[in-house]
Order: C-alpha cells, then structure tokens, then sequence
C-alpha cells in the first residue's frame, strides 16, 4: 500500500486543476466571444489556468490574432512550437516523462504534460504562418505552412486515410507564392484544394484566372467546363484577400462506463468531441468588386478535422483505458483480502475517481476557416464586412493602387466579430489620402493578361 501514497497524492493535487480547467475554459471563451478579449488573453497567460504551456500559449495567439496584435500573437505561437519540439525530445529521453507516461498508463490521462493532437499542430503552424503575413514575412509564412503540411501527411500515412484538410494552408501557400511572383506554384496549391474538395468555389476561379495569366488557355478552358466561366476582371486590377476564422471550435466531453464486478468497479473513459452552435455561417463581403456582395467559402473545417482525428486515436486511448481498469481492479481485490470490506470501499473509490479522460484541448480555435478573393477596380474601396448571424463591420474606406494586394483577417466567435486590415492606404473621409499602413503587397504584374 506505501506504493500508492505518491500516485494518490499525486492525482488527488491534480484533480482540482482539471475541473478548474474545465469550468475555467468555458469561463475564458465567454470572455472572448462577448466582448472582453483582453480578460481572456490574461486568464490564458497563465499556465497553470490551463495546466499546459502549449495550450496558454495557442489560447494567447488565438485571441491576439483576432484582435490584430500580431507580434503577441507570433510570440505565442511561436513558444507553442518550441514547446512541441522540446515535448517530442523529452518523450524519448528523459526519466521524468518515463514516470508521467506510467502513470497515464496506470492512473489516468490527465496526469502529465498536454500531446497536442496532430490537427492542433497543423492549426498552430497555419496561424503562426497568418502572423507572418500580416506583418510581412512571405517566406516565413511559407516555412509554416509546408510545415502544416507535412504534419498533416504524417497523420495521413499514420492512420492510413486521408483527411479533407489542410485547405487554409494550401490557400495561404497559394496567396504567398503568387504575392512572390511564382504562378506554377501557387497552382499546385489551388489544384491541391480542387483534389481535395476542399473550397472549390475558390479554388476554381482562382485557376482560371492563374492559367490565364501564364498563357495556359487550354487547362483555363478545362476548368470553365467545370466551375463555369468566372466574372471578368477589372484592368487594371487591386485585390481583397479576406480570410476569417468563423465560430468556436468542438469541445471534449467524457465517455464513460463504470461496470460493477465481483472483483472491483470497472471505469472506463475515453473523450470524444462535441461542435458547439455557431450563431454565424460564414461571412460577406459587400461594396467591393463589380457583383457588390461576396461570401466566404469553407477552406478548412476544423471541427470535422479534429473528431475524425480523434477517432484514429480513439482505439490506442480506450485500449489504454482498458489496461487501467484491469490493473485497478486487480488493486480492489488485493486491497480486499488485506482489509476486507474497506478495502473494497477503498479500491472501488480510487478506480472511479482516477479513472478520467483527458479533455484538455485548444478551445479558441474557430469551428471553420473561411476565405474570399475580390478583384476591384484601383481607387478607393468602401468595405462592410457582415458576419451572417451576427456583428456587422463597416471599414474605414480604403485606397488600393493596381496591383496592389490588402488583406482582411476577420474573427468571428459567438455573434462577436473582429476585423483587422492589413495593406492599402486609410482614407480619412472618403477622399482624402490618410497614412499609408506599413505593409504593400504587390502580387505579379499583368494581373489580366491574356483573359
């Protein structure tokens, strides 16, 4: 019995910080969704809110992007990526995590450092790389996203499937080569989303018009036989990029089964998750380009993403679950032949009370990723951005010169949303120059050749 004392007080210290956490959680994104951002940035600054560096660290990011603080932001982020990188290294080599992975095995899940689920890898590389857009690293942002890439091929071949995911990436990587003159590259991207079926309605025009420009009329008339033939292009031509990360993500709930047996309580639990309502279905765009209204289409659904990611691990966690649930109950029979019938009390409690599924997961991410391109005639633009269902956002009036590319990274969460403009000139009352913003993306030069 001296050999449980330290797991047991082990658990019964952590057990508070895990309701916390959950009640804590839904507290935070409360705070996000209904107007107090900064309160939720500082509840996540708190590691032990969350009881994982990973998570305060993606939590922060999450909140500061929506809010456009991108070097906060990307600082965040970035502490996230190390952190993977330094859990990857003390997984194999280090005697303490030889000691927390035994006692996830032989206790609970909840004990120990968060593993971050592949898909929040992929997301948090994605968001790192939308940081770097915004404050003008095109290849850094670049850097990200291949990354994303490869985790989610590694989860692919992993599992042996093939997740419909990875669009926000292969969108961002196509705006970011196209922005650095690289056309062919920034089609592999596009045609990697139509492979997928993932946002065709964007993809496809944006093939159309890719093929145009580098003289490819033959697989231009290809993809009009399949999206039909897109609106024609102002000449010259200024461009709106609007990617907008629409509602909160799922949220893990506890499955599980106590079976009473001669021998012990048999407790068995596993996590599954649970998408929320989401108030708003995706955003539009009103006032700029010639059809005067767009909408965002889907290029990554994250809730889809991270259940179907769960339920390849879910076989490895139940089975684990399992092996918990014999050894415990292998404890109540000893503990009963020790002290009788306060050894089956004993026993019985242990097993219920340690027996937990780790629902820890990164609750601020959003229930979808949209995006929308608009080609609009150089001058000054009047944009309202609506999220459908909820807050609606008129933007100051914008000056885009040709060829120019101006950015709009919007947020919504609950009926709350977020706008941040990125490029282009402010103009202070509809006509007068303001200060130019720091940031001039220039994408590649004969935007409408050859239409």
């Amino acid at each position: 019995m001296r050999t449980l004392v330290l797991p047991l007080l082990s658990l019964l210290a952590a057990l508070p910080a895990c309701v916390s956490y959950d009640l804590g959680q839904e507290q935070a994104v409360t705070e996000f969704s209904s107007g107090d951002p900064e309160a939720a940035i500082a509840r996540y600054r708190d590691d032990g809110f969350t009881g994982s560096a990973f998570l305060s660290d993606t939590e922060v990011g999450t909140v500061a992007s929506a809010l456009g603080k991108w070097d906060l932001a990307q600082e965040y982020f970035l502490d996230a990526a190390a952190y993977t990188k330094d859990l990857d290294r003390e997984e194999v080599i280090t005697p303490e995590s030889i000691g927390e992975a035994l006692i996830r095995w032989t206790l609970t899940e909840r004990i120990g450092p968060y593993q971050p689920e592949g898909y929040e890898r992929v997301m948090l590389h994605a968001s790192l790389a939308m940081t770097y857009l915004a404050t003008g690293s095109l290849e850094d942002a670049l850097v990200e996203v291949r990354l994303a890439d490869l985790i989610l091929i590694g989860d692919e071949k992993l599992y042996e499937k093939e997740y419909a995911a990875g669009g926000l990436g292969h969108f961002l990587s196509a705006v970011c080569y196209e922005l650095s003159g690289r056309a062919d590259d920034a089609i592999i991207d596009y045609r990697r989303m139509e492979e997928k079926g993932i946002g065709r309605d964007l993809a496809g025009p944006e093939l159309i018009r890719l093929y145009r420009m580098i003289g490819k009329r033959g697989e231009a008339e290809r993809m009009i036989r399949r999206y039909g033939s897109p609106p024609d292009l102002p000449e010259p031509a200024g461009s709106i990029v609007v990617i907008a990360g629409v509602g909160v993500g799922p949220v893990k709930r506890e499955i599980r089964m106590d079976i009473p047996t001669g021998d012990g309580i048999l407790s068995w639990a596993v996590p599954d998750y649970v998408g929320r309502p989401q108030p708003v279905s995706h955003l539009e765009i009103h006032g700029a380009g010639r059809s005067g209204t767009y909408r965002t289409v889907v290029v990554e659904d994250v809730t889809h993403t991270a259940t179907e990611n769960l339920k390849d691990r879910i076989f490895w966690l139940a089975s684990r679950s399992a092996i918990r649930a014999v050894l415990k109950r292998e404890l109540t029979s000893y503990l009963t032949k020790e002290w009788g019938s306060w050894g089956v009390l004993v026993g019985n409690i242990f097993a219920l009370l340690t027996e937990r599924a780790d629902l820890r997961s990164w609750h601020t991410l959003p229930d979808t990723w949209q995006a929308a391109r608009i080609f609009v005639t150089p001058g000054v633009t009047r944009l309202t951005i609506e999220a459908v269902g909820g807050d609606t956002h008129e933007l100051a009036p914008i000056e885009i010169r040709p060829g120019e590319t101006v950015f709009v990274f919007a947020r919504s969460a609950g009926t709350r949303l977020f706008t941040n403009v990125v490029g282009g000139r402010r103009v202070a009352d509809g006509s007068v120059p303001a200060e130019r913003e720091p940031l001039e993306y220039i994408p590649m030069p004969d935007q409408g050749a050859d239409r």
